[in-house]
């Protein structure tokens, strides 16, 4: 291909905003890959990535493409201050945009900086306009986008955070339709907000991703062994968390610390032949959210599975509850559920009870319930008598965020998990644990019951060739 052709070529790729091969490596180009696979119904992305991965060349790349693909379109990119928005992320941008094929003369160019020193032009009318999130009322507020990124969000104060991405940033999305994408490295606090609710809204819709140091291709083993010494080592919380992606948890404030969702979080599908089964439940009010779970305990394992969950928003009707009970029940089968503990009022329980036919059992509340409970959940994980199936979301998003309050006389409640009322459903089911499990005998089969003839023949036939007295 002659020079010219190739940079028509080049041209083109540009116009139509097919840019990704051009400027990123493989992991990036497969991460990618999957952001835009997610349904358009996800709103928020959260990518969690190690340093000198590749993340903002990453995100901004992605704001380029919506900026090219879609005419007149408006990208924010919020750093966490104006100043690293300018000293920071702008000379990033400056880096693509040199990266853009020079246009005929005369024509538009592909992109431009505009007047303003943090405002791009495309040549479809599209812009892009960084900002911080320390002044995001004033950059930001009252713009339509069809894209937001968010840079480093967890390196700014947790209720700044909120506030500007709550308050101001996603509100300009609504018009559009568009996406908040979040780009950082875990924050040195394991409780910012970044961690406790926006990444934990992105993992139900399965748009949390995390790539440590290791997946990037830029760098062969030795390398990374050089800035995993520079940093302090394997064992070094710089490496843990900012190369390995590690949210290193408080086990002081964190209240299953021994959670391990690589270890405890595995398909429980199909379910056991012979097991018992049961549901437990919590009814949340005005705030929280009421959860159903369906266990079994299989005797085979000696441990308890938690096959399914229910969850509904706060203030639920009891026709909800009861299609809430109907549906864990139809997901059990064809185990047969034994019994049903929910943390109801009286009257909840009555309604269920004579609307609906469904009796429910008041769970058992010991004296320090909620610290007796949690001991009761974290033995159980240690020993391996815990299982959860992976479709249960909200349950394994709880057991690994769930933090104290500050007197650690109660749940810490955030947007996500509620009062962590996921766990409080297990802990009722797990103090209700029904063991009783009936296994039939087994029926011998044909095949069973002729090797049994057949040996007893063989048996025959051998004794009559030792015994010199058998007729011949």
């Amino acid at each position: 291909m002659t020079q010219e052709l190739a940079h028509a070529a080049k041209l083109e790729l540009w116009r139509r905003g097919e840019i990704a091969p051009l400027l990123l490596h493989q992991g990036q180009l497969e991460l990618l890959a999957e952001i835009e696979k997610l349904p358009s119904g996800v709103k928020e992305i959260c990518l969690r990535i190690s340093r000198r991965w590749g993340k903002s060349t990453l995100a901004l790349t992605y704001a380029f493409m919506v900026c090219l693909r879609k005419p007149r379109a408006q990208v924010l990119v919020a750093a966490p201050s104006m100043k690293q928005a300018s000293n920071i992320t702008a000379p990033l941008v400056r880096d693509l945009v040199e990266q853009a094929p020079q246009v005929p003369n005369g024509a538009v160019p592909i992109v431009r900086q505009l007047k303003s020193s943090l405002r791009w032009e495309f040549f479809n009318g599209s812009q892009l306009i960084l900002g911080g999130l320390d002044t995001a009322s004033e950059s930001f507020r009252g713009i339509r986008a069809d894209l937001v990124v968010v840079e480093e969000g967890g390196a700014t104060q947790g209720e700044n955070f909120i506030y500007a991405t709550r308050s101001v940033l996603m509100p300009v999305l609504l018009s559009t339709g568009g996406r908040m994408l979040h780009a950082y490295t875990p924050p040195p606090v394991p409780d910012h907000p970044i961690i406790t609710v926006t990444e934990l809204r992105a993992s139900l819709n399965n748009a949390l991703f995390e790539r440590s140091i290791h997946t990037c291709p830029l760098y062969s083993k030795q390398q990374v062994e050089e800035m995993c010494e520079a940093v302090g080592g394997v064992n070094s919380l710089n490496w843990q968390r900012e190369f390995l992606v590690q949210v290193i948890r408080d086990t002081e404030k964190t209240c299953v610390p021994e959670f391990i969702e690589s270890k405890h979080v595995q398909s429980c599908i199909p379910l056991p032949k012979y097991a018992s089964a049961w549901i437990a439940g919590d009814v949340g009010g005005v705030r929280d959210l009421t959860v159903f779970l369906g266990l079994v305990y299989d005797p085979s394992m000696n441990c308890v599975k938690v096959v399914s969950e229910h969850v509904i928003a706060a203030n639920p009707t009891h026709a909800a509850m009861a299609a809430g009970i109907a549906d864990i029940r139809r997901q059990l089968a064809p185990l047969k559920d034994d019994l049903l503990v929910v943390d109801a009022a009286g009257p909840t329980r009555s309604e269920l009870a004579i609307t609906y036919g469904e009796a429910v059992v008041f769970p058992q509340k010991p004296k320090n319930s909620l610290h007796a409970g949690l001991v009761m959940v974290r033995e159980m994980l240690v020993n391996g008598e815990l299982v959860i199936d992976p479709s249960c979301k909200l349950l394994v998003t709880t057991l690994r965020s769930a933090m104290f309050n500050a007197q650690r006389s109660d749940y810490m409640w955030n947007e996500t998990i509620g009062h962590a009322d996921a766990l409080a459903a297990l802990i009722y089911g797990l103090r209700h644990k029904q063991t009783n499990v009936v296994i039939p005998t087994k029926a011998r089969s044909e095949e069973d019951r002729m090797q049994e003839l057949f040996a007893k023949q063989d048996q025959a036939a051998l004794s009559e060739e030792e015994d010199p007295w058998a007729l011949s």
